[in-house]
């Protein structure tokens, strides 16, 4: 169970640089206003209003310091929270919105798919790399979420090999008419990813977008 802190750290080091950015103009608005005043002609001081604008310059530049460090502590704040809440699907199987499925090394690939109708036979494609049929199978024809494993066995009887799996599947009802389907795949989550994207699931060694979760079940 490993969450990677790559997102938060990248978050902070942007809001550290940019404050820091801020603090610099801060430091050298106040040097510079500093300096007018005591290089300033004692016979002819500042204007007021123009003294009253530069202190109205200098009040925004501290707020705007300050804003910036309570948004990186917001961003902070939020980012815990997102992956405090996606601790769920560590351990957890999951189904997801895919065509492909990923067939471990000495295990078995899940195939999930929902059928909008009842069929009368639903045929499976497992399609290699490559783009040759590897295996043929006869799915579950009810109405509904339906699911069948692969244990890496192609039509010739020999093992394939571990890796990802693009699986087709086509539903015909009694009349041999087209019924919709849906198609999904499942794995168990083994790590949580802080990517360019954002937060994602290590699912079989492979990274999966949150939003491509159809489905959780708490594991055993």
């Amino acid at each position: 169970m490993t969450i990677s802190a790559l997102g938060a750290a990248t978050a902070g080091s942007t809001g550290t640089r940019d404050g820091a950015a801020l603090a610099a103009d801060f430091d050298g608005f106040l040097k510079l206003l500093t300096t007018q005043l005591q290089t300033q002609d004692p016979l002819s001081p500042m204007d007021a209003e123009q003294f009253t604008n530069q202190l109205v310059q200098f009040a925004g530049v501290e707020q705007a310091i300050r804003t910036n460090s309570q948004l990186e502590s917001l961003v902070s704040l939020m980012q815990l929270t997102q992956h405090t809440a996606a601790l769920q699907y560590v351990g957890a199987t999951v189904e997801l919105d895919t065509a492909r499925v990923h067939l471990p090394r000495g295990g078995e690939a899940g195939i999930a798919y929902t059928l909008g109708a009842p069929a009368r036979a639903v045929a499976i494609e497992i399609v290699d790399a490559e783009g040759l049929v590897v295996r043929r199978l006869a799915g579950p024809a009810g109405e509904g979420p339906q699911q069948i494993g692969w244990n890496g066995v192609d039509d010739e009887r020999r093992g394939r090999p571990a890796g990802t799996y693009e699986v087709r599947i086509e539903a015909v009802d009694a009349a041999g008419r087209p019924v919709p389907v849906h198609q999904t795949s499942t794995g168990v989550v083994d790590a949580l990813l802080q990517t360019e994207d954002g937060l994602t699931l290590s699912i079989d060694g492979r990274s999966h977008p949150l939003d491509a979760v159809r489905a959780i079940r708490p594991s055993a």
